[in-house]
């Protein structure tokens, strides 16, 4: 993934995360591979990113282990709210899943619970696709955004690109996540964080970072880095 390379370049050291296959698992063994990865590879806090469908995958994983995320990232995704499946999402928005050739399986149509209490208290960035296939779907998570008390800490990233953007201006979205090039990073925060970005089908990516002593100040940590990696 053209993405995972640019930010290889710019010092993060990524890892692809290609989840079991949709149509004989479930969102509930999704997350808990994610979950399983996140212990086994990367001991360290780390900022989920989700596309489309693993928007559930990241929330559930902050749901579950609230002291892992340092922040999430949501790209072109439904934002979920407790209680709900992929499937209610897109009846709520009065739009047919089948019709956008979302199939019926486990993952898409399980409840997620979480506590939104906990979920409102970790840093979260949406980025918007406004040439995306589900603008339907996706078309209030703007204002749905912006409308957040500022102690949920949302923020807005907008691109003007389809679904797959992160495949079509993958440099566009490592700018927005990295914050070079002069554009917001995901989010701020005093620790070193890490990211995380899904690609092709359903697969999100994991990837950190070694922070250069006195490269980038502490209170302005991109969202895209692990907290220093142990020395080796």
């Amino acid at each position: 993934m053209i993405t995972r390379a640019i930010l290889d370049g710019r010092g993060h050291r990524t890892r692809a995360i290609t989840l079991s296959d949709p149509q004989h698992f479930t969102l509930t063994g999704h997350v808990s591979e994610v979950l399983g990865l996140m212990e086994n590879l990367v001991p360290e806090r780390t900022v989920p990113v989700g596309h489309s469908y693993t928007g559930f995958v990241i929330t559930g994983v902050a749901g579950r282990a609230p002291e892992r995320p340092a922040g999430l990232v949501h790209v072109d995704s439904a934002i979920p709210r407790s209680g709900q499946s992929l499937w209610q999402v897109f009846e709520s928005a009065g739009v047919d899943a089948a019709r956008f050739g979302v199939p019926p399986w486990p993952p898409f149509t399980e409840p997620l619970v979480f506590d939104q209490a906990v979920i409102d208290r970790i840093p979260k960035t949406y980025v918007h696709f406004l040439k995306s296939r589900f603008l339907e779907l996706t078309s209030a998570m703007p204002e749905y955004v912006k409308s957040r008390p500022r102690a949920q800490g949302w923020r807005y990233e907008e691109m003007d690109t389809d679904h797959y953007g992160m495949l079509g201006r993958p440099g566009e979205l490592a700018r927005i996540l990295s914050g070079d090039g002069g554009s917001k990073p995901a989010f701020h925060s005093t620790a070193d964080q890490d990211s995380e970005i899904p690609c092709g089908r359903s697969a999100p990516m994991l990837h950190w970072a070694k922070r250069s002593p006195g490269a980038v100040p502490a209170d302005c940590r991109p969202g895209v880095s692990f907290r220093d990696a142990a020395p080796a």
